[in-house]
């Protein structure tokens, strides 16, 4: 996850403004959205979710911006999504509510993707950037993977990777990789957390082999985050941009890059009782079906059958990520 830089207010490397040109695509407009935000709240939220107290250095970052409606803008063409004026997470900010190793999440669905493509290409080099306490690496490793590194922004996370005897790179420059760029580089669950994640996407390019491939995962805002999108982890300042499949296609286009691969996570057994029933409700039944088998516990009988027969996730539904991979 990457902020500023320590003690600094967040900034975007490019300015990006409500009723201008998308970002992304380059070809639409960002049109403003219903939803808007408040950074003071959002921060006040976390402090009750979590019983945690920021320290006063994260108010003061976000000082011109507290009290400030942060709105959603969209790009009717692409469908990108972008926070304005963009707050993005600090280092302070994710000091505080990335403590603990556990807070992140060991087995995801992209790993497994990402780890099938590289064993089944020869891929030898792997740069996983981002890479929290070390678990795709981990996992690499066992799967007879050998030079694959990390990079990571959050301190306390670079030491949990350390840990487990992972190597790390200290910045993302051609120097510090191997000779010819990486065969692979992984920016899992990242790109949505950055104020400029185009000027990252252009950074991991140039880390790139003339034939490799970079993987990019991020939360797929057409999938069933989009009934929860008030919830305090998909807004500012811990996620400023959101993403649909049109966004990668696009976003491919603009910068000449090949899609090799996009896919949707069918929905996990680990999100089943939280998402299902909305999506019954809101998406798969009639409203007052979808109610009635909530309510009368069928939906809850029907997810435990599923769970006893070992069932892993629900196709096609969709869960929670998009998953795209680009070549040069």
């Amino acid at each position: 996850m990457l902020g500023s830089s320590a003690g600094s207010p967040p900034q975007p490397v490019a300015a990006v403004t409500g009723g201008g040109p998308c970002p992304n695509c380059g070809e639409g407009t960002l049109a403003p959205a219903e939803q808007r935000v408040r950074l003071r709240s959002i921060l006040s939220g976390w402090e009750a979710g979590l019983r945690v107290e920021f320290p006063a250095v994260v108010r003061e970052q976000y000082a011109e911006l507290l009290d400030r409606d942060i709105q959603l803008h969209a790009c009717g063409r692409c469908r990108f999504g972008i926070f304005l004026p963009i707050a993005a997470g600090t280092e302070e900010f994710y000091n505080t509510v990335f403590s603990r190793e556990e807070e992140y999440v060991p087995e995801k669905w992209e790993f497994e993707r990402a780890i099938a493509f590289i064993t089944r290409s020869g891929a030898r080099t792997v740069l996983d950037v981002g890479c929290g306490g070390g678990a795709f690496l981990s996992q690499l490793k066992a799967r007879g993977v050998r030079d694959a590194v990390g990079f990571e922004f959050h301190p306390h996370a670079v030491a949990w990777t350390r840990e487990k005897g992972h190597r790390l790179i200290d910045r993302l420059s051609p120097e510090c990789g191997p000779e010819g760029g990486f065969d692979v580089v992984c920016l899992f669950q990242v790109l949505e957390h950055l104020a400029d994640p185009f000027g990252m996407l252009e950074t991991l390019r140039g880390l790139l082999s003339r034939q490799g491939t970079l993987i990019v995962t991020v939360p797929d805002a057409g999938g069933p985050v989009r009934y929860f999108s008030d919830a305090l982890t998909d807004q500012p300042p811990h996620h400023v941009t959101r993403w649909h499949g049109e966004s990668m296609s696009a976003c491919a286009r603009r910068r000449g890059l090949r899609l090799k691969d996009l896919a949707w996570e069918p929905l996990p057994r680990y999100v089943w009782r939280y998402y299902l029933p909305v999506m019954l409700e809101r998406d798969l039944l009639p409203r007052r079906l979808g109610r009635l088998l909530n309510e009368s516990g069928a939906t809850g009988r029907f997810l435990g059958l599923l769970e006893r027969l070992g069932v892993g996730s629900l196709r096609p539904l969709r869960g929670h990520t998009l998953y795209a991979a680009f070549g040069l």
